[in-house]
């Protein structure tokens, strides 16, 4: 039985940005009406200012425009390009692991939704790719808010199926992340996307230093979220043992109750050294913890524009 409805997560997402955070322009134009975020020499009209030899090209000067103050000014179009959003989200049994509400799951939506919405504020179109040990979902970047909501029920559906009858569309006890890595490789081998992994990365293992990963972060632009629920380890301490399910497996393991908070140091430091080896491959990721996910989303899309602009 699920702990929040589908309502709950349609009232609580909202738009994290008003457009995708892309560095590089698209490559794909597409004509009719498209109010497209990406700045670059079009046919739209957008402004007229002074000209800045770092940033603008000599063909965009107005020469008729020049002034007895001798400045020169350009004119700047708004290129019609869109730019394709793919989620691929981690549907694995450690996303339900925790000692009470499932944070993962309900954040994972909530990802979900907010990319969603600020993929149409940007008339740019959104798929989805939803994984554990294979490919669980291969939905096809589209636009619109139905299309959104979709996605999310489809997620929502799926999980609450899983909570109700202990199984899933297959055995959800592992994590391939190198082969929905070439699964998107080879979708998406003639299309730039901005790629968004939302996982908490258990078992993630060698694959950051896979040939697959660095392939993807050349062609595409890549950005991990990682989802942090505070109660996998929240049971008391004290003497004895204690019984607690493997975030993979779903098997029960007696530990001892001393041992937790070690296991828990040990987990993060493991998601640290995987963040760090990202880092290197430039590639942005960032860690969410309920509560806080919506201003630290926004954070991490902010940071990238302002880096883009320096």
């Amino acid at each position: 039985m699920m702990k929040f409805s589908l309502e709950d997560i349609f009232s609580s997402i909202e738009r994290v940005e008003d457009k995708i955070p892309v560095e590089n322009l698209s490559s794909h134009i597409r004509f009719g009406e498209h109010k497209s975020m990406f700045k670059s020499e079009g046919h739209d009209f957008d402004q007229i200012r002074e000209y800045d030899p770092e940033e603008d090209s000599i063909f965009e000067i107005i020469w008729n425009s020049v002034g007895s103050d001798k400045k020169l000014y350009v004119r700047k179009a708004r290129a019609t390009k869109e730019y394709t959003a793919v989620v691929m989200a981690d549907l694995s049994a450690s996303m339900s692991f925790g000692a009470g509400y499932p944070f993962k799951e309900r954040m994972l939506l909530e990802v979900i939704g907010n990319v969603g919405l600020t993929c149409l504020h940007g008339q740019d179109p959104m798929g989805l790719i939803g994984f554990a040990e294979d490919v669980l979902f291969d939905e096809t970047p589209r636009l619109g808010q139905d299309y959104i909501d979709y996605l999310i029920q489809e997620v929502y559906e799926f999980f609450k199926n899983v909570s109700s009858d202990s199984k899933g569309r297959l055995d959800r006890s592992k994590t391939d992340f190198e082969k929905v890595f070439r699964f998107f490789s080879e979708k998406y081998a003639d299309n730039q996307c901005f790629l968004v992994v939302v996982s908490d990365f258990v078992g993630v293992g060698d694959f950051v230093d896979s040939q697959i990963l660095k392939d993807v972060a050349s062609n595409h632009e890549v950005v991990f979220i990682f989802l942090d629920d505070p109660t996998e380890f929240s049971i008391p301490r004290g003497p004895g043992y204690v019984e607690i399910e493997d975030m993979e497996s779903g098997k029960c393991l007696e530990i001892r109750r001393r041992k937790l908070e070690a296991l828990n140091l040990d987990v993060r430091r493991r998601r640290k050294l995987v963040r760090e080896n990202l880092n290197n491959l430039g590639i942005d990721c960032m860690v969410l913890e309920y509560g806080k996910q919506f201003q630290r989303l926004s954070r991490i899309f902010m940071a990238r524009q302002e880096s883009f602009r320096a």
